[in-house]
């Protein structure tokens, strides 16, 4: 009696390890966690994306803007192109903050006149501080084509537009116009 106890533990234990290894071998499509995984994946995708503007310009946005933007042209913050990126270098928080909501009359060199990283048919500007081996750039998005194609590479340009974002890519700033 108690080789037939023995044998049918082992025989509960063998089906429990054999179900164990079908389990752990299967095919990571079929795991529930990995779904879950890809769910809070895409969850968190979209939260980021609309939150930093989706790429689509929704009607309330642009009222929001411009009602800002009036608000802030009353007394633009003057920098130059290097100075603003030493600052974003130095302490990118501190930076933020001190030209958050603020619009910039920026000084600098045209580094290129260049087409948006994800639309051809809109162009930026680049600035820079003149220098021959600088890696970061202003960029100022939003700036008449007709405006753009009148300055050259070389050319020192002075830009008002309201500050967007800086980092480790340089300085973003939206709405520019030349002066």
């Amino acid at each position: 009696m108690s080789n037939t106890t023995i044998d049918h533990k082992s025989a509960k234990a063998d089906a429990k390890a054999a179900k164990a290894y079908a389990k752990a071998t299967r095919p990571v499509y079929k795991k529930k966690r990995y779904w879950l995984l890809a769910l809070v994946a895409l969850i968190a995708i979209v939260i980021v994306a609309t939150q930093a503007g989706g790429g689509g310009s929704d009607a309330p946005a642009p009222a929001t803007d411009t009602g800002s933007t009036s608000a802030k042209a009353s007394k633009p913050v003057a920098v130059s192109a290097a100075h603003l990126i030493k600052q974003f270098e130095d302490n990118e928080l501190k930076a933020d903050e001190k030209y958050k909501d603020k619009t910039l009359k920026v000084t600098g060199t045209v580094e290129k006149v260049d087409t948006e990283t994800f639309d051809d048919s809109d162009y930026v500007l680049d600035l820079n501080g003149g220098g021959d081996f600088e890696i970061l750039s202003v960029t100022v998005y939003d700036i008449p084509n007709k405006d753009l194609g009148a300055i050259n590479k070389g050319d020192k340009v002075t830009v008002t537009a309201d500050f967007k974002d800086g980092g480790d890519l340089g300085v973003e700033l939206n709405h520019g116009v030349l002066n």
